[in-house]
């Protein structure tokens, strides 16, 4: 059932289709028949509804009771990375349940951008993050937070804070510590950490993470950290 996110809140049996459903109804689908559409509106209740062709207005048929997203309030920071792989692993996360995606520069980051610039991109990632919210079925759409320093993710609140870090299989903490239902994890850029960036992080309370002993890349890292949270949470 094809799902869409609304910016109001379903108060009776009615709900206003707006501009983007209607297009993506009438010019994507070619609807030419009543059809059952899966509508979340602004607090997260999400409801069947159904919709006839051209139409502004659909019938609200019943709530659906669906469970959440993910085990964990799951922050998912990750430093900038080329714009096609950065868009794909906004995709991925997204619809591996990630809560929110951080962008951050650290040292050793390849893109040069600065936060006005990317602000410019917001946009368009919050875009892929509704799509990709609304493909995967899920009750929230994953936000994208504005550009931050690696200093600023590092005084980031958060329950439990971890680190995805390569070189730490000995004293790195298993994902069964993050039980925590706020949590923090932290995939750097291509070059990696630099030791003064770990140790900034360690200072800060942050927990290395090893993802096993394969070297990992960026993108495939921030898709590893959440599908093995939530099998872990599963078990």
């Amino acid at each position: 059932m094809q799902r869409y996110f609304i910016d109001s809140h379903i108060t009776d049996t009615t709900v206003h289709l707006d501009d983007t459903m209607m297009h993506h109804l009438n010019r994507v689908l070619r609807l030419k028949q009543t059809t059952t559409v899966c509508v979340v509106d602004a607090s997260s209740r999400v409801f069947e509804v159904s919709v006839e062709p051209n139409q502004e207005v659909g019938t609200i048929l019943n709530e659906i009771n669906q469970k959440e997203d993910f085990p964990i309030d799951l922050t998912l920071a990750v430093a900038l990375l080329k714009k096609d792989k950065f868009e794909w692993m906004i995709q991925k996360a997204t619809e591996l349940g990630a809560t929110r995606i951080l962008p951050f520069v650290s040292e050793r980051t390849i893109i040069d951008l600065d936060a006005k610039d990317f602000e410019k991109k917001r946009a368009r990632y919050q875009t892929i993050a509704k799509e990709a919210s609304e493909q995967s079925h899920r009750k929230h759409v994953c936000q994208i937070e504005a550009l931050h320093t690696f200093k600023q993710v590092c005084h980031r609140y958060a329950a439990f804070k971890g680190l995805c870090f390569e070189r730490v299989e000995h004293e790195s903490v298993s994902l069964h510590a993050c039980k925590h239902l706020d949590s923090l994890m932290v995939i750097g850029p291509e070059g990696g950490f630099s030791h003064q960036e770990v140790e900034l992080a360690r200072f800060h309370g942050f927990k290395l993470i090893s993802l096993g002993h394969r070297i990992l890349r960026a993108e495939t890292a921030a898709i590893a950290i959440c599908a093995m949270i939530e099998a872990y949470h599963d078990q």
